[in-house]
């Protein structure tokens, strides 16, 4: 009769624990969803605390009270607007040879993004193209590849990248191969509202 006696005091000491553990876990975060901490200055130790039960105790004069919630705050709004434009079928090609062209107008900064696949009819060359912004003729990215197989068989995917904050944007991608062809043509154009230099 005593181990049962004991034995249901255990259970019932140990609900009570469970009860009172949730009942503090449930509280952080706190009503509004706020986490509260501790952070000490000298350790760098970072305890949380339960400001309505004061579990665990509140912070010291050595530690600085911080709080944070489980959402975070709104970030910026994302980029709105990518131009694209896909130039089917295949496109000979030979000294500076113009395959994609877009011309923005609106005062801002722009990410220019270009790929095509190059290939040589006679089998072998270098084709070298150029991502470009006007006004100035400005180089935004240069593309080379050295083609040297069978006849057919040269071929070569470049990827150009660049940037302008030159304003009003007029951009196109230019390639030279002589006796070469371009396919699969990509341009895509993306307004930024603030472009960083470093």
């Amino acid at each position: 009769m005593k181990a049962r006696t004991k034995l249901t005091a255990l259970l019932a000491g140990s609900v009570a624990a469970l009860a009172l553990g949730s009942l503090g876990w449930a509280a952080i975060p706190d009503a509004a969803g706020t986490i509260h901490g501790c952070y000490d200055r000298n350790s760098g130790q970072l305890r949380v605390t339960d400001t309505e039960t004061s579990q665990s105790k509140a912070c010291t004069t050595k530690e600085s009270p911080l709080t944070w919630n489980q959402q975070g705050q709104q970030g910026p709004p994302g980029q709105s607007s990518v131009f694209f434009k896909a130039v089917p079928g295949v496109k000979a090609l030979d000294i500076q040879t113009t395959l994609a062209a877009f011309s923005m107008n609106s005062l801002t900064s722009y990410e220019v993004e270009a790929k095509l696949e190059v290939g040589s009819q006679t089998g072998s060359g270098v084709a070298t193209c150029f991502l470009v912004g006007n006004p100035g003729e400005v180089v935004l990215d240069t593309a080379r590849a050295t083609l040297n197989a069978p006849v057919g068989d040269a071929s070569a995917t470049l990827h150009l990248l660049g940037a302008s904050k030159t304003g009003l944007g007029n951009f196109q991608l230019r390639c030279t191969l002589p006796n070469g062809y371009a396919r699969d043509i990509k341009l895509a154009v993306t307004p930024i509202d603030n472009l960083g230099v470093w």
